[in-house]
């Protein structure tokens, strides 16, 4: 393992692929590691399909330490910090993170944007420059029909105001595919269908997608992103899990923590949401990385996609050399 402070950034080369520029703003930045941050399991929202528990999901916010934030972070080689929860923007202090992560690095942050999150003094305070996305979760059929829809669709347009980039997905449950066109009208902006991975309604997805979900779901997907490469990932993700084919990923080497990683709220540092054996802390010891890919061990990746993406060239090419 080396901490990433002691590696630069000339040291790091990549085969670079132009499709690594999926969306005005290059998500992906090949020239940078990419660090999961998953600051607080809270959430206001109630999904059946939520890998975090319930008792989790309803744990109080937190309020982070803006100092030893400021130490961990700044510390680091420029990177892409990708912020997860739980439902990050209701950590009290989440703006003031983010001013301090921003004067460094890149941000990607997971959001459901909803009635008890204020957008507002986000978009005043933060430079719309630093963020490569924000990944906004729809969850129609939770919102459908209520008072917060209205208030949703209000912070969206917050956020088109103030020029951030954002992406709006739905996840594509089995009711959402028969319905997705009357979805997609209900709003004024583009909806990216993302693939069911947990359990839903006792069943374990994508696996239980069954064959006219599967063709019909791909078509969608066609239809909404064209010729991006989320076409590929899922064709691979539907064909790679069905009920005919139930692909592993042991033995396959994976650059998860190689050149992305994983922070969970009390800074543990684990290699992938699957290898949960502690690599030390991050607010303690700094960041540490393997100095090579290492074999998987899992059939089932607790997130497909990043499966995909950290075990084939996929978009980045040839990820062996980095290094």
């Amino acid at each position: 393992m080396k901490k990433l402070h002691d590696k630069t950034q000339k040291q790091i080369h990549y085969n670079i692929s132009e499709a690594c520029n999926l969306r005005g703003k290059d998500c992906f930045n090949p020239l940078k590691r990419k660090i999961q941050w998953n600051l607080s399991k809270s959430c206001n929202m109630r999904c059946s399909y939520c890998f975090n528990t319930l008792e989790e999901k309803t744990s109080p916010p937190i309020n982070l330490d803006l100092e030893i934030i400021k130490k961990s972070f700044m510390r680091l080689d420029p990177s892409i910090i990708v912020i997860t929860g739980g439902e990050p923007f209701l950590i009290k202090n989440f703006v003031e993170v983010c001013e301090i992560i921003t004067k460094k690095h890149e941000l990607i942050i997971l959001t459901n944007l909803s009635h008890d999150v204020d957008p507002l003094q986000f978009c005043l305070r933060i430079n719309p420059e630093k963020i490569l996305e924000i990944s906004i979760s729809l969850h129609f059929l939770f919102r459908e029909g209520t008072y917060e829809f209205g208030e949703f669709c209000y912070n969206i347009e917050l956020l088109k105001k103030h020029k951030f980039p954002y992406r709006l997905s739905q996840i594509m449950t089995p009711e959402i595919i028969d319905g997705f066109p009357i979805i997609q009208n209900s709003i004024n902006s583009k909806i990216y269908p993302k693939t069911l991975e947990g359990i839903y309604n006792g069943k374990k997805y994508p696996t239980a997608y069954t064959e006219d979900e599967r063709i019909t779901l791909l078509e969608i997907i066609k239809q909404v992103n064209g010729e991006e490469p989320d076409v590929y990932m899922a064709k691979k993700i539907l064909e790679g899990y069905s009920d005919k084919n139930e692909i592993t990923f042991t033995g396959k080497l994976c650059s998860s923590g190689y050149d992305d990683i994983v922070i969970v709220e009390d800074g543990t540092i684990y290699q992938c949401w699957n290898q949960l054996v502690p690599l030390g802390n991050f607010f303690e010891d700094g960041l540490l990385w393997w100095d090579e890919p290492q074999q998987c061990h899992y059939d089932w990746c607790a997130c497909p996609q990043m499966g995909f993406e950290d075990t084939e060239k996929y978009i980045y090419g040839d990820r062996s050399s980095i290094g």
